[in-house]
């Protein structure tokens, strides 16, 4: 389900529980410069739902990268973020 934000973008996922939104985007890791660029589109989606916490799921296709979690503040926001290493099969 991706709902639209205001400028037309696209959210991945809005799960909505009772009066709550929960918001999670899912990304593919390319690094700490597409990361910040991942936090910044992010909050953007956060703010166009009035919303102060959101989660963010990224895979990374290195093999020895360990699954990574962490809480952090972004620009006002919570930001609930897993790293998760997968491996292709291909």
């Amino acid at each position: 389900m991706e709902p639209e934000t205001r400028g037309s973008r696209r959210m991945d996922v809005v799960v909505f529980y009772g009066t709550r939104e929960y918001i999670v985007e899912l990304k593919i890791w390319h690094g700490e410069q597409a990361a910040e660029e991942a936090y910044e589109q992010f909050a953007g989606y956060l703010d166009s739902r009035g919303q102060k916490d959101g989660y963010l799921l990224s895979f990374c296709s290195n093999r020895k990268s360990p699954r990574k979690g962490r809480i952090f503040q972004f620009r006002g926001h919570v930001i609930h973020e897993v790293i998760v290493a997968y491996r292709d099969k291909i």
